[in-house]
């Protein structure tokens, strides 16, 4: 009869590394902000947003394709990590670029360090089964008017050594793809943003910055997992809470999901929020007045 409250006692021990691992991230990227005036950008991706990819195959291999985590190492205490990159692949405005991520040595080496403050202990960890995506892309295919995720996952062979994130930005809706409907309702990042405080007119405290991601589970096992090099901002378009999906927010703590805010708060939304409340507060700007607190 002790086993369900030494688990519970275990759990609530590892939600507090979490919820502390979500805070550093948040704190980080408010000091790349306080250094640079700008927050990181959410990927370097081709402008304007398009698909990078035939199938599965890649097409585009010149633009770096890499996410937010990958800007804050200096302020985890990774310089060392970050030291490693190409100094091309964090060049913002360089689009096209020389090169995508996986295909510079350098970058690929740096890739492979796991970074702790991106694990949370909740979260599987063993190796996915399917593989490591590599990126995320968000653009508008305007034949079919329809916005799509475009995800890389590189099989085990190829990406086993890569280090993984049980965390990733907010993109908002659905990131900023050229469609007057979804950019405004973007988040805190996108392709090549560069937000600052005075864009985010809804309030630091009720925008949400960072949220837990698990790549995907299918019958109890690890099906994909997030490279933090290049995997970008994730939409809120496909809601919470599924671990059968690698392109939404979930997480391994039972019925809530983590999330920092941009004033670097943290708080466990429930998987049952009300879906408007939950896009309301992945904008920045978009109006909306509910208070992240108390839900």
């Amino acid at each position: 009869m002790l086993l369900p409250a030494v688990q519970a006692s275990r759990e609530a021990a590892r939600r507090v590394t979490c919820q502390n691992k979500l805070r550093q991230t948040a704190l980080a990227s408010i000091e790349y902000q306080t250094a640079t005036g700008i927050f990181p950008p959410g990927l370097l991706a081709p402008v304007p947003a398009r698909s990078v990819m035939n199938a599965v195959r890649v097409t585009e291999l010149d633009h770096q394709m890499i996410g937010t985590l990958a800007f804050l190492l200096p302020y985890l205490e990774q310089q060392g990590v970050a030291d490693q990159i190409a100094p091309d692949m964090l060049n913002v405005t360089a689009e096209p670029s020389f090169q995508i991520w996986v295909q510079n040595l350098d970058t690929w080496h740096a890739a492979s360090n796991n970074v702790d403050s991106f694990h949370c202990p909740s979260a599987v960890s063993e190796l996915p089964e399917k593989g490591i995506l590599v990126f995320n892309n968000p653009f508008y295919y305007g034949i079919d008017e329809m916005a799509l995720l475009q995800g890389a996952p590189l099989i085990l062979k190829f990406s086993a050594e890569l280090g993984t994130t049980d965390y990733l930005g907010n993109a908002g809706y659905f990131a900023v793809i050229g469609d007057e409907e979804f950019d405004s309702r973007r988040g805190p990042f996108y392709n090549r943003s560069q937000t600052t405080p005075a864009q985010v007119t809804d309030g630091l405290s009720r925008t949400f910055l960072f949220g837990e991601v698990s790549g995907a589970v299918e019958e109890n096992r690890r099906a994909y997992a997030h490279s933090w090099m290049g995997s970008g901002p994730m939409p809120m378009a496909f809601g919470i809470g599924n671990l059968e999906m690698w392109n939404s927010f979930s997480s391994h703590h039972p019925d809530v999901v983590g999330f920092s805010a941009m004033d670097g708060s943290v708080h466990y939304i429930r998987i049952d929020i009300d879906s408007k409340v939950l896009e309301g507060l992945s904008a920045i700007a978009d109006g909306s007045a509910d208070e992240i607190s108390g839900l």
